[in-house]
């Protein structure tokens, strides 16, 4: 079966997320942050570690598309 951008986007938009407190972002955002770092070139492997890297990167999106009052912890989508 090949797997097309709808196939990836209806995936995304079905992401299982937090609504404890309104929908939370943290998944979307580590999402977008591991596919921006491989686009780049700094994740080329199907191992994805904590680094300063991939921190500054969540936080980047973070409070480039995040407004609610969630807290921009990278461990919460996990």
């Amino acid at each position: 079966m090949t797997k097309d951008l709808t196939y990836y986007a209806k995936k995304f938009a079905n992401l299982r997320v937090d609504k404890a407190r309104g929908t939370a972002p943290h998944k979307p955002i580590l999402l977008l942050t591991v596919l921006d770092l491989f686009e780049k070139g700094l994740i080329s492997r199907n191992e994805i570690y904590l680094s300063p890297e991939l921190t500054a990167n969540f936080l980047k999106f973070w409070h480039q598309f995040v407004s609610s009052d969630h807290h921009s912890n990278i461990a919460l989508p996990l």
